[in-house]
């Protein structure tokens, strides 16, 4: 007989392996043997070929073995089912796939933007300036964080500006108090010295004091705390004046200072006690002439100050001695306020410090920052403001 493929069909048989229902009518009363070519499988699958095409049998036995039912399905149209239902799965996986690719960005973009946004503010932030707040557009808990930052920003702020406030107070109470002291002591020891050449009738020496002394407190009462080096050096010339013919102490001084400095800012009344200290411990008792050098140079952003002097050299740094100490002298204190005064207004890496050679010299190094006429006061708005 001749045989041609048949499409996706479904036979009944009974207890004797024949066809007795088929949606193929030319098999019916047939057996199913002389259709297929082929043993009945048992309850399960097989396959098998039937005119030049792979078949997939399914058996499954019903009403306690007397029927049979059996499932014949060509691979090929399996395989197209299969392709269809993987091509469907594969767009529906592609679909949720991009949902969630949609639904994902668009919740990252929500959490990555604003705590960008904040990171961004954050490393921007100077905690001594205001600024712009972080933005908040909304309440969820990436802007409730930005808004916590903004809170604990302002109270950094709020702290710092009190306590930069305190420091100011602090430093300036501590600088009045610093030429209320020189101010009368030296005032004293000064007048005291006019007062001993009138005595001996010394009148040009006496006229000589007062009119340096003069020109030292023009200057000093009428200029502000930060003064011009030259104008420094100008006051320091009248105090060496007052302090040689004070001491009648036989030295001499020397100024180089570069014409390019004269114009930098330095705290007023910086030098003094520096040289004070310097001829009261260093020429004392000293079996040769005096002298004082004093020298300036710059250094990227930075003016280097040096006051040499060629006398018995140091047995106690004036910068170690403590203020209670009976024995201190009252230049040393005025030397160690100096320093304070240097570090408290602009930082620890500024300041004075000695190097000295037993029975040669000392020199006294003094470290500012670069300031020209008028910048050390903005600094000082930015940094305690």
């Amino acid at each position: 007989m001749k045989t041609e493929s048949v499409p996706s069909t479904r036979v009944l048989l009974d207890k004797n392996m024949k066809i007795i229902a088929s949606t193929e009518p030319q098999w019916l009363t047939k057996s199913f043997k002389s259709v297929f070519n082929a043993d009945i499988p048992e309850n399960g699958q097989v396959t098998l070929d039937y005119s030049d095409k792979r078949y997939l049998l399914t058996n499954k036995t019903i009403a306690d073995e007397e029927f049979a039912v059996v499932d014949i399905k060509p691979l090929t149209d399996i395989s197209v089912q299969f392709k269809d239902v993987s091509k469907n799965l594969l767009l529906f996986n592609f679909g949720i796939i991009t949902i969630f690719i949609l639904v994902s960005v668009r919740i990252a973009r929500g959490i990555s933007i604003p705590l960008k946004r904040l990171s961004i503010a954050m490393q921007n932030t100077d905690l001594r300036v205001k600024g712009k707040k972080a933005d908040k557009s909304t309440r969820n808990e990436v802007e409730l964080l930005e808004q916590n930052f903004d809170k604990m920003k302002q109270n950094i702020q709020q702290l710092l500006k009190e306590n930069l406030d305190k420091e100011k107070e602090k430093r300036e109470a501590e600088l009045k108090a610093l030429y209320a002291q020189i101010s009368p002591h030296f005032l004293f020891n000064t007048l005291n010295s006019v007062r001993r050449a009138v005595e001996l009738n010394k009148k040009e020496k006496a006229s000589e004091i007062i009119l340096a002394l003069i020109n030292l407190l023009k200057i000093t009462l009428k200029s502000k705390n930060m003064i011009p080096l030259s104008l420094e050096i100008e006051n320091l010339k009248n105090y060496i004046k007052i302090l040689q013919m004070r001491h009648g102490t036989s030295f001499s001084v020397e100024f180089n200072i570069p014409e390019i400095l004269s114009d930098y800012e330095i705290p007023k009344l910086l030098l003094q006690p520096i040289v004070e200290n310097s001829i009261i411990h260093a020429f004392e008792g000293l079996n040769r002439e005096g002298l004082i050098s004093i020298n300036a140079e710059m250094e990227p952003d930075k003016v280097i100050i040096y006051i040499y002097d060629n006398g018995k050299g140091l047995v106690t740094d004036p910068l170690k001695q403590d203020h209670d100490d009976k024995n201190i002298r009252f230049s040393s204190i005025g030397v160690k306020n100096v320093n304070q005064r240097i570090k408290a207004h602009y930082g620890e890496e500024y300041g004075i410090k000695y190097e000295s050679i037993p029975g040669v010299s000392t020199t006294a190094i003094i470290t500012l920052p670069a300031f020209m006429e008028g910048e050390s006061e903005k600094y000082d708005k930015d940094n305690y403001s």
